[in-house]
């Protein structure tokens, strides 16, 4: 296994979704958040990079430490998320 220092993405490189991650990423880092509190956006990236490349069937999570990697059980509640700001930006931008 090879480290992460800082971030990695992995799948589809040129997906315009990837956009959220670089855009609200170092916000996070400089809060000294936890990785716990990066999963909304991770699940956001994830999903409406779904929405623009219909290359992804389904979400599978795993937070990974030196020591172990854990699944998320539960993805209901980011997923929930993830649509509601969605729909929120779409609202915003007059496209619902």
């Amino acid at each position: 296994m090879n480290p992460v220092h800082d971030k990695t993405v992995e799948g589809d490189y040129g997906n315009a979704a990837a956009f959220f991650l670089e855009r609200y990423y170092q916000c996070y880092r400089v809060q000294s958040r936890t990785v716990e509190a990066l999963l909304p956006l991770a699940v956001h990236c994830i999903l409406m990079g779904a929405e623009i490349s219909g290359n992804v069937e389904g979400l599978e999570l795993a937070v990974c430490t030196r020591e172990r990697c854990e699944y998320i059980k539960d993805l209901g509640g980011l997923e929930k998320f993830s649509s509601q700001l969605d729909s929120e930006i779409a609202r915003q931008l007059g496209c619902t």
